[in-house]
C-alpha cells in the first residue's frame, strides 16, 4: 500500500493544498497572457471543468502590471484572484 509522505498546508486563495488534504485538481492556461479575453475564456473553461487552481504566467514587467488587473476586470468572477510572486 502506498503511503503518502507528510507535507505542510499550503493555501491557496481557499483551496489546501498538502498535510493530507485532497489532491487539488490545477491547470495552466496556454494563451498568450497579453490576449486578455482568451486567457479570461480559457480560466473560466477550466473552472467550468472542475480546476481548483489555475495558473498563467506573466513573462514580462508589462504584462505584470497591466494584464493581471484587466484579466480581473474582464472575468468579472470573484474566484478569479491573483497571487504575485517576485
Amino acid at each position: 500500500m502506498y503511503t503518502r509522505n507528510q507535507t505542510r498546508v499550503i493555501s491557496i486563495g481557499d483551496v489546501k493544498i498538502g498535510g493530507g488534504n485532497p489532491v487539488a485538481i490545477q491547470s495552466m492556461t496556454n494563451t498568450k497572457t497579453e490576449n486578455v479575453e482568451e486567457t479570461v475564456k480559457q480560466i473560466l473553461a477550466l473552472e467550468k471543468a472542475g480546476c481548483q487552481i489555475i495558473r498563467c504566467t506573466v513573462p514580462t514587467m508589462k504584462g505584470r502590471w497591466n494584464t493581471i488587473p484587466a484579466m480581473r476586470r474582464t472575468s468579472n468572477n470573484e474566484s478569479c484572484r491573483s497571487f504575485y510572486r517576485d
